[in-house]
């Protein structure tokens, strides 16, 4: 490959990551393609052990009949929800469907939230492209402000981190016998 195909890739790779925007030219708004993975990872402090509790908010949006999905995992946590994403503009609402199985109420028999209600909106920035999160009915532990920059737009095939993948790794008895040991 020559210098010149590795700054077109280089290019191109970058670029896909990027949010589309277009002028709507009827009312001059903003308007965001919003396909694709969003994540939103905190650490929300740690155990009685010692453990950091992460807990790992990971939006996917796609064009067509399919719903959006919300899958929050982390400490003590496994939830998998069923979206509508409904966009105007720059904005998207985030609004709860059912769980994954099709009911309104969680695995203990509770409904958490309503159908129809919005879970959270992003917006995109139309002066530098920030994303920015408002929060509604889901409000995870630890957050401090109702709205301010908490998702990003990861790319697309973008494996995990490194900080995440030793996490996950670590999870395996196999791989902790190995780490102990050494």
């Amino acid at each position: 490959m020559t210098a010149r195909q590795r700054i077109l890739s280089l290019f191109l790779i970058t670029t896909a990551a990027l949010p589309t925007f277009a002028e709507d030219t009827d009312d001059s708004t903003l308007i965001v393609n919003w396909d694709g993975r969003y994540r939103y990872e905190s650490q929300q402090g740690n155990t009685a052990g010692g453990t950091p509790i992460i807990m790992i908010h990971l939006l996917t949006v796609a064009k067509g009949e399919t719903p959006c999905r919300l899958e929050i995992n982390g400490y003590q946590t496994a939830e998998n929800l069923l979206c509508a994403a409904e966009t105007s503009g720059a904005r998207i609402d985030i609004n709860f469907v059912s769980h994954a199985g099709g009911s309104v109420k969680n695995s203990y028999g509770v409904a958490i939230y309503k159908p129809g209600e919005t879970l959270f909106s992003l917006e995109r920035s139309a002066q530098d492209g920030d994303l920015i999160t408002h929060w509604g009915a889901l409000t995870p532990d630890g957050v401090k402000s109702q709205s301010g920059a908490f998702f990003v737009k990861e790319a697309p095939g973008e494996p995990l981190s490194p900080p995440q993948q030793k996490r996950l790794d670590l999870s395996s008895p196999d791989k902790q016998k190995n780490e102990s040991s050494e």
